[in-house]
């Protein structure tokens, strides 16, 4: 995985408010034995925080220590790492824009995004990972409601098609209702993906906002920056503010993928991420390839 150094006395805003991720087109398989970069975090620079998950035939392996990782970011570094015990299980809702203006690319990115976001559900000792899949333009449909079955979700991802004015609001509520309603882990999100400002619902933000406050429920804003305004800006930020989410720009359809992978971990505050840091110096603002090998599943796992 890449990241750009920062220059000297300048802690740089990487993508994602200091993440830099690079995700695999494939889905985890059942019989996956591999390594994953999960996101790069440089905003405490020159201290990096690399998150990995290692995964033998497809579910996450507990195993890592110090002893079994090597990791390269130009030259060998030193390191320390911290890998959870126990891993924590959610319930989150997607709820995806398929308004007309997210036609051709974004489209597609939206659905591949989505499915990474899926691939990394598992098994946790006190329960498995869930997730409904709810999507909006002149209506809002729940095309998959609370499930672990993942090849379900894959299938309702899959079928989304874009038509239509934007329903934000009531997709929203949809999605939190869901949540609050069929959601049995302990962790609950909604991830909201729009490209605009609401122009269909019966709701609006403080019906949406007020709602998740009563839920409990935290609201994660990714919001596509080259097809909006800066008033649609302002309140996909204000709903994941008030709600204690976090808000995502992106400014290109290839940035949709690797936000979804982020979200993922940081919905979790990285509780089931096993942790990699170390100090880098000489800031150059270069680009720099952080490889991590590892021992894991009886064999030699790389990620890059």
């Amino acid at each position: 995985m890449r990241y750009r150094h920062p220059r000297r006395a300048l802690v740089l805003l990487f993508l994602l408010s200091g993440i830099l991720l690079s995700v695999p087109s494939q889905r985890l398989r059942a019989d996956d034995d591999t390594l994953r970069i999960v996101r790069i975090d440089t905003s405490g620079y020159p201290t990096i925080r690399v998150h990995v998950r290692a995964y033998c035939k497809g579910v996450q392996y507990s195993g890592l220590n110090q002893v079994d990782i090597e990791v390269v970011d130009g030259v060998a570094r030193s390191f320390k790492v911290n890998c959870p015990s126990q891993t924590v299980p959610m319930s989150v809702a997607l709820v995806l824009d398929r308004s007309g203006s997210v036609a051709g690319t974004t489209i597609f990115r939206i659905q591949q995004g989505a499915a990474q976001f899926v691939s990394l559900f598992q098994q946790h000792p006190t329960g498995t990972d869930e997730g409904a899949i709810i999507s909006f333009s002149e209506d809002v449909t729940i095309d998959q409601s609370m499930t672990s079955d993942q090849m379900l979700l894959y299938s309702a991802i899959s079928k989304i098609f874009p038509w239509g004015n934007t329903a934000l609001w009531d997709g929203v509520m949809f999605g939190i209702n869901e949540v609050a309603m069929n959601g049995t882990n302990p962790i609950k999100a909604v991830i909201v993906l729009s490209d605009g400002e609401d122009n269909q619902s019966n709701s609006d933000l403080p019906d949406v906002i007020r709602f998740a406050r009563q839920q409990g429920i935290p609201v994660y804003t990714m919001c596509l920056m080259y097809h909006t305004t800066p008033t649609a800006v302002a309140q996909m930020r204000m709903l994941a503010d008030s709600t204690g989410g976090l808000f995502f720009p992106m400014y290109h359809p290839d940035d949709i993928v690797p936000a979804f992978r982020a979200i993922q971990t940081l919905i979790t505050g990285g509780a089931n991420d096993c942790v990699i840091e170390y100090k880098v110096e000489c800031a150059d603002g270069s680009m720099r390839t952080a490889v991590v090998t590892a021992q894991a599943c009886g064999k030699t796992v790389t990620a890059t």
